[in-house]
């Protein structure tokens, strides 16, 4: 009816009165391609969503589990039209053809053969080298409409018939990236993992015995794998691929490689439990994101019952309590060589982190340190600068006793604008027996009339 992108709403719905308008949501648009990308990752690990409507997958030595490329294709058509979608594909040895075919070749479903990407890519318009439309442009008023006119043009000689020395480099890139002349990789941000097994049942998946079933299939799998290459895993992950395109991940992280199949189960049963499996569960699929060696440890000489490394039941409670509570919850403390108090630890891996005598010795410090000081109100002897007593959290605190002061200068390194002040720590105790870690900043110059500040940092058990 005369209807073209870009013409004005009002102009399109002169021509056609029964035009329907909808607010475009560019926002909704990108979450339902990555849904559709997690979904895809059923056919290939490497799987990248690029612009506002197409998705990479690289499918090396891939294709055989699904009978071939053509049958593994089909399937992906098949699923993207149950989906609703309308789609076109192409694959290609490189990113180049394969976004050409898919874009512009006139099957929706185009296989170029193995290193013949020319006679494939010949008959196609120069915008399938995905070229911006200036580039295009300069290129139709050349003469050249086809890629395969580009093919016996000397290189120089196609550079220099461009007025713009970018617009050429631009057109020689995307030409030689097409032919495989020049390395683009599909750079995937979750990167490969290191073991990956797929379980796809002739029929979806709705009972809860059948999926548990499918599941300790492919973690005999790993094992196998594991016991064989005698090394253990660290990130593991079993994603669910439902009928109606949801996906499902259920991760874990342990503390330290294992093989212990018994463990790694315990610790999925908790989740696997709670699968909802809805219309049907098409696809399970088991990924080892991360596996290491497993170290040497000296066993237990005590017992003749009792064979299991030392830090097995450790390393075991703490994967349970980091599942169960979510990733960072559990963690030690470990030095760091630094004169602020608040400074002087990080957190670290439970069993990698220092040991206590492993601490440098330093002044008497509480045994409860406030994450962040809070202010309190100081009375001082009218004698010295000892503080009398105090008030925090609105309760008053009679001093018995202090002792102090033991100034802690900040770091130049880390204030080189000077706006951090010297501390002057004291530790007190009050008329309930309570001890207490507190500090006055105190400025460079200070004027008679001004009051320092208080802070209460830390707690003596």
């Amino acid at each position: 009816m005369g209807v073209y992108p870009s013409m004005r709403l009002t102009d399109a719905k002169a021509l056609c009165h029964q035009l329907e308008a909808l607010f475009h949501n560019p926002a909704s648009d990108r979450a339902l391609l990555n849904q559709r990308a997690a979904w895809l990752k059923s056919f290939s690990p490497i799987v990248v969503p690029r612009d506002a409507n197409t998705i990479f997958l690289d499918i090396t030595g891939c294709d055989h589990l699904f009978g071939g490329e053509q049958k593994m294709l089909t399937q992906i058509a098949a699923f993207l039209k149950a989906m609703g979608h309308k789609a076109r594909l192409g694959l290609g040895d490189n990113i180049g053809a394969a976004w050409a075919v898919a874009h512009y070749a006139p099957n929706a479903l185009t296989i170029l053969p193995p290193n013949e990407a020319r006679q494939g890519l010949a008959p196609l318009p120069v915008e399938a080298l995905r070229l911006h439309k200036e580039h295009a442009n300069a290129l139709y008023h050349l003469g050249f409409k086809k890629i395969g006119q580009l093919f016996e043009l000397p290189r120089a000689a196609l550079y220099r018939r461009f007025p713009d020395v970018e617009q050429g480099e631009a057109v020689l890139k995307r030409l030689e990236q097409a032919l495989g002349q020049q390395e683009e990789p599909l750079t995937h941000i979750e990167g490969q993992p290191d073991l990956r097994f797929t379980a796809a049942p002739v029929e979806p998946l709705i009972d809860q015995s059948n999926i548990e079933q499918h599941f300790y299939q492919l973690l005999d799998q790993l094992f196998a794998v594991l016991d064989q290459a005698q090394q253990g895993v660290l990130h593991l992950c079993l994603d669910l691929f439902y009928s109606d395109g949801k996906v499902k991940n259920l991760a874990i992280r342990l503390a330290q490689p294992t093989r212990s199949k018994a463990h790694v189960k315990r610790l999925l049963d908790e989740k696997i439990n709670d699968i909802d499996p809805g219309f049907g569960i098409d696809v399970l699929i088991l990924t080892a994101n991360k596996i290491g060696d497993l170290a040497p440890s000296q066993l237990q000489l005590d017992s003749h019952k009792n064979t299991k490394r030392q830090d097995h039941n450790v390393a075991s409670l703490l994967d349970r309590l980091a599942n169960r509570l979510g990733q960072g919850t559990v963690y030690c403390l470990s030095p760091v060589e630094s004169h602020l108090p608040e400074k002087s630890q990080k957190k670290a891996h439970p069993l990698k982190g220092q040991k206590w005598h492993d601490w440098p010795l330093a002044s008497r410090r509480p045994t409860t340190l406030l994450a962040t000081p809070e202010p309190i109100k100081v009375a001082l002897m009218q004698s010295s600068d000892m503080p009398l007593h105090f008030i925090w959290r609105k309760l008053l605190h009679q001093i018995i006793y202090a002792q102090g002061p033991e100034r802690i200068l900040p770091e130049w390194w880390d204030d080189l604008t000077g706006r951090r002040l010297p501390r002057d720590y004291y530790e007190i105790e009050d008329q309930a027996g309570l001890r207490f870690w507190v500090y006055r900043e105190h400025p460079h110059k200070m004027s008679p009339q001004e009051d320092l500040s208080w802070w209460l940092h830390g707690v003596y058990a």
